[in-house]
């Protein structure tokens, strides 16, 4: 538990932080420094990649901020993405990922067509709760078979405002895998 919590912190420390940041850094550094919780690495690669790795008897649990995504992420990807942040799980139970990627705005409409698709031909039972407001569209996909859970979360927020008073929107996506057992 206390490993969840850690890394919960962790990424909304440096999500808030705007990425990573060397405040976000030091105060992830603090954190860790006063838990009791051992064989956590918090590490920065060269291409500014925060990588934050606690392991314990019970598994790996592996945060990083910006950069790659696994080579084994389960979900198909578009081919122009962003990676905000991403997360990895392993325990007896098998490998959870957790990913937050942007896209363009207007790709809303065919990545929930995307992942809906998906979902249903690797054999899921799929389900989708969509909103639509004056301040735009979102919405919740989650998909169920006999050894996995999954879940695409999307929605459409405002990200610039430039001097003209032009606003530029992108699609927030984040695609959740979590093994049953």
């Amino acid at each position: 538990m206390k490993k969840l919590a850690l890394m919960i912190t962790a990424t909304l420390i440096v999500a808030s932080c705007g990425g990573s940041d060397d405040a976000a850094d030091a105060l992830v550094e603090q954190i860790i420094e006063q838990t009791d919780v051992e064989g956590i690495d918090l590490s920065t690669g060269d291409d500014g990649e925060l990588t934050l790795t606690i392991e314990d008897d019970e598994g790996t649990a592996q945060a990083s901020f910006g950069g790659d995504l696994p080579a084994d992420f389960p979900f198909p990807l578009p081919d122009v993405y962003e990676v905000g942040t991403s997360m990895q799980f392993d325990e007896e139970s098998g490998t959870s990922y957790t990913a937050v990627i942007e896209v363009a705005g207007d790709a809303y409409d065919s990545m929930k067509e995307k992942y809906e698709s998906w979902l249903e031909d690797e054999g899921f039972t799929v389900d989708t709760l969509e909103m639509q407001s004056n301040e735009g569209n979102a919405a919740f996909i989650t998909g169920e078979r006999e050894d996995v859970q999954a879940s695409v979360s999307m929605s459409v927020e405002e990200v610039a405002n430039d001097d003209a008073g032009n606003l530029t929107y992108a699609t927030f996506v984040t695609l959740a895998w979590m093994p049953i057992g």
